[in-house]
């Protein structure tokens, strides 16, 4: 079977790679293996044996067309290898470009930008409804002091766990005390007489709270009416507290009178189901006739508990009625305008510090790129440099293959005189072999300019957001007539 030269290239991009993916290297020629594979040395015989080519051929001859053929096919290989990791790398730095990376900070910032709108909006929405309740409070409050003739503002405890606390106290002084006097006329103690020391305490201050916290503050209402109603729940009240605590007393005389005698349990159960009837006798035929000091104790101990109950309870609130709760009402409606212009503040700067620090990272990752991207237009350089160095050793295959054919061709030839061919042509890469790389720099301008823009957006989003906080402030200013009408229900200041 004769020589193919389509074979032999054929063979060559199945089998034969110029270029090595994992090192990036260009792999030399075998000259050998090019030998071999042309059948160069056994054709360039047999070409001078039969006088071929001729002494006067000036053109290039077919053998050394196919050593030409068999280099182009590998500078081919090579090239279009070349191309391949070129073009990975190319795509690769657009991805990581500092063009990108603008991009992705400019769809932050638009992005940011229309968000901050809507925060301004649904802030202002509620802000507004906020001021609206406000000023309604305003109003309601002024009124209030108009009809009732208020001059300054209701004076409350800031806190009124202290005086609770207090009520607390003397409830459990005169159970203590109850305790104390009762337990000692009962001949099973406290114990025997637990029910009725809990519930007369309990009583007692309770009486005291309602009549304290609710009754007394009409004494100070600027209506005659109020106050003659006033007077009129507080003299069964505290007549039945004064009441309350006499027949205690007279309770505790029933029961001393019981414990003196000699009697078994049941007797004890059925004359201690009459004491409250002997009570109330002697209440009523001698009210401040008692038997015994603990019962004068008694008295006195509920008494002043019953007074000082209800002056704790007094001083819960403003004296006026009703006048701590409608100030406390507004002042809650302030606090909580202040509450919601607050939030709406933080709402936009902790968005505004979000995108920033959210453009800051791209900044970051854009800067970490610039570096992988100048290491790969480093790598590009090398690589371009080292494709012309290994098209330079090609070329030297290519003389060295042309030398050993001729060699080989006039050595078998009869007359050893040298074609002309042999003197006009030489071995060349062929110019369509050439790759033209441009020589590109990432300049360090660039890098700048990403950060010049990222800077100027962030002022832009910066000077957006303080816009906004300025409306907000004018909604804090805005008059009564503004706030109140019914025109619209959002501030003007947000309308496009």
């Amino acid at each position: 079977m004769g020589f193919s030269l389509s074979s032999v290239l054929a063979s060559l991009r199945s089998s034969s790679s110029p270029f090595d993916e994992g090192t990036g290297e260009f792999n030399r020629i075998n000259v050998d293996r090019a030998k071999e594979a042309l059948e160069l040395k056994a054709r360039a015989f047999e070409n001078g044996q039969s006088g071929v080519p001729d002494q006067d051929y000036e053109q290039k001859d077919s053998l050394a067309k196919d050593i030409d053929a068999y280099l182009h096919e590998l500078i081919f290989l090579a090239k279009d290898k070349l191309h391949s990791r070129l073009k990975a790398i190319e795509e690769l730095n657009s991805i990581q470009s500092i063009e990108g990376s603008i991009q992705s900070i400019q769809e932050l910032y638009n992005k940011a930008k229309a968000e901050i709108t809507v925060i301004a909006r649904e802030r202002a929405g509620d802000l507004f409804s906020a001021k609206r309740e406000w000023v309604l409070g305003e109003e309601e409050f002024k009124h209030f002091r108009d009809i009732h003739n208020r001059k300054g503002p209701a004076r409350y405890p800031f806190d009124s766990k202290k005086l609770y606390g207090w009520i607390f106290l003397i409830t459990v002084i005169e159970v203590i005390v109850n305790a104390y006097a009762l337990g000692s006329a009962h001949p099973n103690g406290p114990v025997g007489v637990a029910i009725e020391i809990l519930m007369f305490g309990v009583a007692n201050v309770a009486i005291a709270y309602f009549l304290g916290n609710f009754i007394w503050r009409n004494f100070y209402h600027v209506s005659s009416l109020r106050k003659t109603i006033g007077t009129i729940l507080s003299l069964p009240l505290i007549t039945l507290a004064v009441a309350l605590n006499f027949f205690l007393a007279h309770y505790r005389d029933a029961i001393s009178s019981v414990a003196s005698k000699d009697l078994d349990f049941a007797s004890l159960i059925q004359m201690m189901q009459q004491l409250g009837t002997r009570a109330r006798e002697t209440l009523l035929a001698a009210p401040l006739e008692l038997d015994d000091f603990k019962s004068y104790l008694l008295l006195v101990v509920g008494i002043v508990a019953f007074i000082m109950a209800a002056r704790k309870s007094f001083e819960l609130d403003d004296p006026y009625p009703g006048y701590g709760k409608i100030h406390r009402e507004q002042e809650a409606l302030a606090a909580h305008f202040n509450d919601e212009q607050t939030n709406a503040f933080r709402a936009m700067n902790d968005f505004v510090n979000d995108t920033t620090e959210a453009i800051n990272a791209q900044i970051s990752l854009a800067k970490g790129s610039e570096e992988i991207v100048r290491n790969r237009l480093r790598d590009k350089k090398e690589l371009a440099e080292r494709y012309r160095n290994w098209l330079s050793s090609t070329r030297s295959v290519g003389q060295s293959l042309y030398a050993f054919y001729r060699d080989e061709n006039i050595r078998g030839r009869e007359i050893k005189a040298t074609p002309k061919t042999f003197n006009t042509f030489d071995y060349e890469i062929p110019e369509d072999c050439y790759l033209e790389i441009t020589d590109e720099e990432l300049a360090a301008s660039n890098f700048n300019s990403l950060e010049d823009t990222a800077s100027d957006l962030i002022k832009k989003l910066n000077v957006q957001a303080e816009t906004y906080q300025n409306k907000f402030k004018d909604i804090e200013n805005m008059s009564p007539d503004q706030t109140l009408t019914d025109s619209f229900d959002v501030s003007t200041h947000f309308r496009e």
